[in-house]
């Protein structure tokens, strides 16, 4: 089964979307991406996504979304990592929240599309890489690993993050170049498109450490927000539970790198699909 790339654009389902930190990495793929679904259950997500992206639908319950075979060409999914984390349970796939992994799979199954990225944090090697992976095989794809950390692409801190980028095993029909060998270029393209908001440590700000740089004739202000500020504690928590645009960006160089070893050279971009789902 062949399918088309009518509009030139990798139609992308964006799975626990949290504030969109994957859907704003393919933004900045010139258009090569377009998102065209989230799937989140955080109001507070919602709110957030339905501000910068109105025209883009979202289904609140991944256990009872249903895509159509064929419909998206992306699937990506950054699911609880409340098991997986080292600064969580430690349960692994077992506890329920990251146990939804399943119905990535589920979904993976049933859209069959040709490229799927999974970003989990680094405790996911000793609890759960291994089960990811082998969920995978059995719907039929096999997967690459990259680990990015936030400080290499410029930020203050490591947030170091693990992607999976997997395709189906009938997508290449020869071996591929090894993602490390150009993971350095990556990076340094990204760090040098990617701004963070920096700051200095000196005494402008000597309850946290941290200031920002004062315009002439301003007096110092404290940098920080005052813990009984409305909304602080719920800003903080959406922040760590997106992943920041910048690292998903690396993973998505490499699925159009891999989109592009397959599209067709006249124009026609037409690849081989997954299978038609587990035998």
């Amino acid at each position: 089964m062949k399918r088309s790339f009518t509009h030139g654009k990798l139609r992308h389902l964006d799975l626990f979307a949290g504030c969109g930190g994957f859907t704003l990495a393919a933004e900045q793929t010139g258009g090569k991406i377009q998102t065209t679904q989230f799937v989140e259950i955080d109001p507070d997500c919602h709110t957030v996504l339905q501000d910068h992206w109105p025209h883009i639908p979202i289904h609140a319950d991944i256990r009872d979304y249903h895509p159509s075979p064929g419909q998206f060409d992306l699937v990506t999914a950054g699911f609880p990592c409340t098991g997986t984390s080292s600064a969580g349970t430690k349960t692994g796939l077992h506890h329920p929240e990251s146990a939804l992994f399943r119905e990535v799979l589920r979904i993976v199954a049933q859209c069959h599309p040709p490229f799927v990225v999974i970003e989990q944090p680094l405790g996911v090697i000793h609890r759960g890489l291994r089960a990811i992976f082998g969920g995978l095989r059995m719907a039929g794809y096999q997967g690459e690993v990259e680990i990015v950390s936030a400080a290499e692409l410029g930020a203050g801190h490591r947030r170091e993050r693990l992607f999976v980028v997997s395709y189906p095993h009938c997508l290449f029909g020869h071996l591929l170049s090894s993602w490390v060998e150009q993971i350095g270029a990556m990076v340094q393209e990204q760090r040098a498109n990617t701004q963070w908001l920096t700051v200095k440590r000196n005494s402008l700000c000597p309850d946290s450490g941290l200031s920002f740089p004062l315009v002439s004739g301003l007096s110092p202000q404290s940098c920080t927000v005052p813990t009984n500020t409305p909304g602080r504690i719920k800003a903080r928590k959406l922040a760590g539970r997106t992943v920041t645009p910048g690292q998903a960006s690396i993973a998505l160089k490499r699925v159009l790198y891999l989109y592009s070893l397959i599209s067709d050279p006249q124009g026609e971009n037409k690849i081989q699909t997954a299978h038609q789902g587990p035998r």
